[in-house]
């Protein structure tokens, strides 16, 4: 059963009176109805169009201000964004979630809407959404992308590359047809996911040996400056010229995090005061920033299956 030109969107509320269906001319997709465009706010209108388990909306417009709108979903569905004109992201999903002209990302939603904001100026955006038991099979097919939602940093958004231009264009140019239109259609979207997944690994692939890199950066830092008593996540993160939330990723997954493996460099420089000098333990214990000798016996037992006495006495005993 084919429903055409369903209403996806549901505007803010302060512009829900301009449903109205308008005319809209030029439009990207050109089996749309431009007769059945329905104004997202004024100079922003928005054409949708279902297919079986398959979404397509189109934004078309203009705006003076920053527009929200949200994106109605019954259930779990798994969209492609693409941005050809303009600003759009969506803040309550992630902040790695924004397009700008010549970009696109995926995302999956789950709610029974996604807030939409996009910037002033002159927009266009093609929505292509699959749903209903079909999110099932794709996630069983594409793991990749459903992983990436939570466990995986999301990549930032995509270049439209050439790839994706050719098959985007191949859908643009159907024309409905009693048959082979949906087979078509079927066809170059799952092309177009494919695609997607494949500019996914290979962005997390740059993002891991990125953050390899970084992780090293962030160890020779405080290597070198583990005696500084404002060593920490921001002060490292400054440094380095980096985000807190990309230096805490760099750490993701490894032995220590941050603050450890600020710790672990001051007990290993401990370790060897107690081994070539008669310094107090108290005074190491202070000058390495533990904040009492207790507390620094305990840390150091942990690690080093030692007390620093008992440290200090093998030392002594080797000589």
């Amino acid at each position: 059963m084919m429903h055409k030109n369903p209403f996806f969107i549901v505007t803010c509320p302060s512009t829900k009176e301009l449903r109205t269906p308008v005319t809209l001319d030029d439009l990207y997709l050109r089996f749309l109805n431009g007769k059945r465009a329905v104004p997202i706010t004024t100079g922003l209108y928005a054409v949708g169009y279902e297919i079986d388990y398959l979404r397509l909306i189109e934004v078309k417009g203009t705006t003076d201000t920053l527009t929200s709108f949200e994106l109605l979903h019954e259930q779990q569905t798994f969209w492609l964004v693409y941005q050809f004109l303009g600003h759009t992201s969506m803040p309550l999903l992630s902040a790695s979630n924004k397009w700008q002209s010549g970009q696109y990302n995926g995302f999956v939603s789950r709610g029974e809407s996604t807030l939409v904001q996009v910037d002033r100026g002159k927009n266009r955006l093609l929505f292509i959404g699959i749903t209903h038991n079909a999110v099932d099979q794709l996630k069983e097919e594409f793991p990749l992308l459903f992983q990436i939602q939570s466990s995986h940093p999301t990549p930032t958004s995509l270049t439209i590359g050439y790839r994706e231009k050719r098959l985007l264009e191949k859908v643009q140019q159907l024309h409905t047809t009693p048959y082979t239109f949906t087979i078509k259609l079927h066809h170059l979207i799952c092309l177009l996911i494919e695609q997607y997944q494949q500019q996914v690994q290979s962005a997390m692939r740059s993002t891991l040996a990125g953050d390899l890199a970084l992780y090293h950066q962030a160890v020779a830092y405080i290597q070198k400056n583990f005696l500084d008593p404002e060593l920490n996540r921001s002060h490292i993160a400054n440094a380095l010229n980096v985000s807190l939330s990309t230096l805490n990723r760099a750490f993701t997954g490894r032995n220590k995090s941050i603050s450890g493996s600020i710790q672990l460099i001051r007990l290993y420089k401990a370790r060897e005061l107690l081994q070539t000098t008669a310094q107090n333990i108290e005074d190491i214990a202070f000058q390495l920033y533990f904040t009492d000798r207790k507390y620094f016996t305990k840390t150091y037992k942990a690690h080093f299956n030692c007390t620093p006495n008992e440290e200090r006495l093998k030392s002594q005993n080797k000589k």
